[in-house]
């Protein structure tokens, strides 16, 4: 090793590294009102209705992605 410098595994991570994402804030989850019992399963944000024209785009996207998963799976 070079004098002077500890020799660390590639894959090891220096204290300052850890010090560093450590600082990072949590995310925090969104606080649901227990008040009002809405039906289980349903989310503290409401989800935006997509545009007609584009649901049928994603819908097809996915249903291509799909297929070529399964025609990958049979070879």
């Amino acid at each position: 090793p070079i004098p002077g410098q500890e020799a660390t595994a590639p894959g090891d991570v220096t204290r300052s590294d850890y010090q560093k994402t450590k600082k990072k804030k949590p995310y925090k989850i969104p606080k649901l009102d227990r008040s009002k019992p809405k039906a289980s399963g349903s989310k503290p944000y409401e989800k935006k209705p997509k545009k007609g024209e584009n649901k049928w785009k994603e819908t097809f996207r996915m249903a291509r992605v799909l297929m070529e998963v399964k025609d990958a799976i049979k070879e």
